[in-house]
């Protein structure tokens, strides 16, 4: 469950806007109720100040929040680009499972979690079971994003849980790379497939191909 958000804004040329520029909201949560990890919630307690006991009595509920973003014109709209870090779109194969309860093996989507997070209120219910739906909803709610983490060499990835600190280093790209980001082309996601595998459980994807931003957007035309 999501606990914070934050956004910062610019203008096309990385400029803020004057007075506040990074806004962050902070959600219901309850400890009592909720399902969470106990040492995450620890930690951020102790890295970012965050009160338990203030979420639970003047944190946002979700549906709100994603009615008000819908209205903002933030998403659903070509002309707002989405900057987001270590969103990239890598499947990977596990077949480890629980001891004396093997499971099958199932393809996990890694990445794209801010995203996947903000989708997931937009939507008012769970995100896609699917890979190609997954993306086919994040083309309409999200439709010029860029993951920054692949133009970038290995770091901290602590630094970039700051939405200020990814703007920064997405306008500190050369003018080459930024000027092609957001390109469709420019985000593939190969989907993998498991032979004898059971039907994935919700969350999981199995299938196989390629997709990228401009073949969906192609194949929606026809």
């Amino acid at each position: 469950k999501v606990l914070q958000v934050s956004f910062t804004f610019s203008d096309p040329r990385g400029i803020r806007p004057k007075g506040i520029c990074t806004w962050r909201f902070n959600f219901s949560f309850n400890s009592s109720r909720d399902f969470y990890s106990k040492e995450v919630v620890e930690s951020l307690c102790q890295q970012r100040n965050l009160s338990i006991r203030r979420h639970m009595e003047e944190g946002i509920q979700p549906n709100q929040f994603a009615e008000l973003l819908l209205g903002s014109g933030l998403v659903l709209n070509e002309d707002v680009h989405w900057i987001t870090y270590r969103g990239t779109n890598t499947l990977e194969v596990r077949e480890d499972g629980h001891p004396g309860r093997p499971e099958a093996p199932h393809i996990v989507l890694a990445g794209l979690y801010d995203l996947a997070h903000l989708l997931q209120m937009l939507r008012g219910e769970c995100i896609p079971d699917e890979v190609q739906n997954f993306f086919e909803d994040l083309d309409l709610f999200f439709p010029c994003r860029c993951d920054i983490s692949k133009h970038l060499s290995r770091q901290n990835g602590s630094s970039f849980r700051n939405a200020h600190y990814i703007l920064d280093a997405f306008f500190r790209l050369p003018d080459a790379v930024r000027r092609t980001a957001f390109e469709p082309e420019n985000e593939a996601v190969t989907v993998l497939s498991v032979p004898d595998a059971s039907e994935p459980p919700p969350g999981f994807a199995r299938a196989t191909g390629k997709s990228s931003r401009k073949e969906r957007e192609e194949s929606r035309q026809k």
